[in-house]
């Protein structure tokens, strides 16, 4: 978090995205909220109770969500760009999409409401509702995965993102403009590096995707044949 931050740079996001849907929610037992220390490719995962720092974090981290999911890139200081409704305030040079989800923010006069089945479905709606008119960027981030990347501004015009970097939407936006959003959530097959070195992993948008063998009894054994 700290280095998107500090840098702004996509992929910071992209990290923090991949994290937190796949090893920070994952690592909790939804039945009884134990943690486990890690999420293993293969096998059985082992929530405990036992106390340690990694387990200590989980309840840091998940409370965390909110603030990596969007936010301002570029902050103008004071008195370089006026803000409409209050002069001494900063306005930001663009509102972030770090991560899409559902929910609604504050961003530096801007209320942003998001509506989105995401990372299930790659449609998202985004209704900004600033304190008055004014010119600001409203920036997406494209995931490094997307096969494609649109977004349908309030003038009805199409424009694509590039994978890895951010869409600039930039005009002057007023109350109650939307912007519609599809991600092409691609399937992929990611190779298990030396610690699983005979598997694949099957990712989907920014999902790994698993197999409960316990609920899929009919689903046989795939062993790689020497």
């Amino acid at each position: 978090m700290q280095l998107l931050r500090l840098t702004g740079e996509a992929q910071y996001a992209q990290q923090i995205e991949r994290t937190v849907f796949n090893q920070l929610l994952a690592a909790q037992d939804p039945l009884t909220g134990n943690i486990c220390y890690f999420t293993p490719m293969d096998g059985r995962k082992k929530p405990s109770t036992d106390i340690n720092c990694c387990r200590s974090s989980e309840p840091r981290g998940i409370s965390l969500i909110p603030r990596l999911l969007w936010g301002a890139l570029d902050l103008i200081p004071p008195g370089v760009i006026v803000d409409p409704v209050d002069p001494r305030r900063a306005i930001p040079a663009a509102v972030a999409i770090e991560i899409i989800a559902p929910g609604e923010a504050l961003i530096a006069g801007v209320h942003v409401k998001s509506e989105t089945n995401y990372p299930f479905d790659g449609h998202a709606v985004f209704t900004l509702t600033p304190d008055q008119p004014h010119r600001f960027t409203f920036a997406l981030r494209v995931p490094e995965w997307a096969a494609a990347f649109r977004a349908t501004g309030p003038d009805g015009k199409q424009v694509t993102g590039r994978p890895g970097e951010y869409l600039r939407l930039n005009r002057k936006w007023k109350r109650g403009d939307r912007v519609e959003v599809d991600v092409d959530l691609a399937v992929r097959f990611t190779p298990g590096g030396k610690s699983y070195p005979n598997y694949v992993a099957v990712e989907r948008g920014p999902l790994v995707l698993a197999l409960d063998k316990g609920a899929s009894p009919n689903i046989p054994d795939l062993i790689r044949r020497r």
